[in-house]
């Protein structure tokens, strides 16, 4: 039992102090539990007896039925950009669909790859077409 539910004297009571359960867990319990493991944490949630912290991204984007794309683009945006999304001055799925990496993405891109791939790259994007044959 991967699960322990708390036993207690009244079905309707719980206690002042909920345990707390982080989203990996809540992963784990869901994947490897029993089916009276899922359902008595899914007890202990609507009773309030658990409470989840620490979320994942799918998770939070589940219980919200928010998109994970979108999720990602708020996360990389400024606090200031994020204030401006929620006045609404700027759309969030024009940020989705146009954002640009920040210098340390790419210094971490870079460092992932290695730099000659980049150089490939930017050679085969600016090497000119010969389209214009006549």
């Amino acid at each position: 039992m991967l699960y322990k539910l708390e036993t207690r004297n009244s079905a309707s009571v719980t206690p002042l102090t909920p345990r707390a359960m982080s989203g990996r867990r809540l992963n784990r319990l869901v994947k490897k539990g029993s089916p009276i493991d899922r359902a008595s944490l899914a007890l202990d949630l609507e009773r309030g007896a658990v409470q989840l912290i620490r979320t994942t991204r799918a998770q939070a984007a589940a219980l919200t039925k928010a998109s994970t794309g979108y999720i990602g683009t708020l996360a990389r945006l400024s606090e200031d950009e994020r204030r401006r999304v929620a006045r609404g001055e700027t759309s969030i799925s024009r940020l989705h669909a146009h954002w640009q990496l920040t210098d340390n993405e790419l210094d971490r891109l870079v460092e992932r790859c290695g730099a000659d791939a980049f150089w490939r790259a930017l050679d085969r994007a600016t090497t000119p077409s010969c389209n214009d044959q006549r």
